[in-house]
């Protein structure tokens, strides 16, 4: 457990070594995808960009990989991503493309062996390993150390590899950084709040904040270079822009996942817990089918926040709380139903009250956009 807690701590010292020379930490397009195999088959239309989450079809040598674009921040049309003096709660909706892809031997501690193919050495702290099926399918965990045959992570908090058995495939890809999910011109003094999703308690402080300054990111605790501070897809982050630095478009660009999102909650006995959340997928999700519900305790809250709207500290501009498997709005007692969605790349607040119950709590879901086996 206490090598696990630590994930938040270790990749935050991770990303203050030099890269490597011929780091893959750069962004991957469609043709360099040649090596990568895909479990599923989806093929998505196309959308506006601007609008709404697009996702696309990519052939590549006879397999179809589907990558897409969506909007961060505010996703109306013709309206900044990001205002000027605001803060916008934002999540990963996509993966990079995988560069090794493999199945497991066997697992011994924090230690996955692999099967013999492709050599799965990469530069430490700079991939994450996800686990593409079994019962573990769309766990994601930064790998420490790897070999050619093997690959030693670290968890998020609440995870365990208990479960993943031979024969299941694994792909190593590419992590997101500050760099890499950032990559436009951002405006000077431009900040991050990060949370590490392992506190108890409501209204949490963010556990690190990181500030851009000519392109490059730095920790505001001690002004060490922050650029290659490893994200997960399945947090939330919020971005503070300065009372000039609007941003004009926020885009990421990527593949789709064809796994469940998972994310865990923290529980407490003692007080209600403020958890920041998000649903990795890549299109938006209607929340009467995305599971979360049943990973939520009756009058658990769920704050949502306008992107849109200006200013600090912004409050929720709708809360929904939960009671018998279902999500009412606070404001009319009325349920919510299918026209309500967890958008792509969006951030949630998930207030849960106290409970007897003191592991984390699992949040599993797998995305509607996929087909059914």
């Amino acid at each position: 457990m206490a090598r696990k807690n630590r994930i938040f701590h270790k990749r935050h010292q991770i990303r203050t070594s030099s890269q490597t020379s011929g780091s893959i930490l750069t962004r991957h397009r469609p043709n360099e995808l040649s090596g990568y195999q895909m479990t599923r088959t989806a093929l998505f239309a196309v959308a506006s960009l601007t609008v709404a989450p697009s996702l696309y079809a990519v052939p590549v040598i006879g397999r179809t990989v589907p990558v897409g674009i969506v909007k961060l921040g505010d996703t109306i049309v013709g309206e900044d991503s990001v205002q000027a003096g605001s803060d916008v709660h934002l999540s990963i909706p996509f993966l990079k493309p995988a560069t090794v892809k493999r199945t497991v031997q066997s697992v011994t501690g924090f230690v996955v062996t692999l099967a013999s193919g492709p050599s799965a050495e990469v530069p430490p702290g700079t991939h994450y390993m996800v686990i593409e099926s079994g019962s573990k399918a769309g766990l994601i965990a930064l790998v420490d150390s790897s070999t050619s045959n093997s690959v030693t992570v670290s968890l998020q908090p609440g995870d365990d590899l208990t479960g993943i058995t031979t024969g299941d495939d694994i792909t190593l890809r590419p992590a997101w950084t500050l760099s890499t999910l950032f990559a436009g011109s951002i405006p000077n003094t431009t900040q991050l709040f990060v949370y590490s999703g392992s506190h108890t308690g409501m209204d949490i402080a963010p556990e690190l904040i990181f500030s851009i300054y000519q392109n490059s990111w730095y920790d505001s605790n001690d002004d060490s270079d922050a650029n290659n501070f490893v994200l997960f897809p399945n947090e939330t982050f919020i971005l503070r822009s300065e009372p000039s630095g609007e941003i004009p478009f926020l885009g990421i660009w990527g593949e789709a996942s064809t796994n469940p999102s998972r994310c865990h909650t923290v529980n407490s006995t003692a007080t209600a817990t403020d958890n920041p959340i998000s649903y990795l997928g890549s299109t938006d999700e209607p929340i009467t089918s995305s599971g979360l519900a049943a990973a939520s305790l009756n009058f658990d809250e769920l704050g949502v926040y306008d992107n849109g709207q200006a200013g600090y500290d912004k409050a929720p501009l709708t809360v929904l709380y939960r009671y018998a498997g279902s999500f009412f709005d606070s404001s009319n007692d009325e349920e919510v139903g299918v026209e309500f969605k967890l958008e792509a790349g969006k951030g949630y607040r998930l207030r849960r009250m106290t409970t007897s119950i003191v592991a984390p709590t699992l949040w599993s879901d797998m995305p509607d956009y996929l087909p059914l086996d």
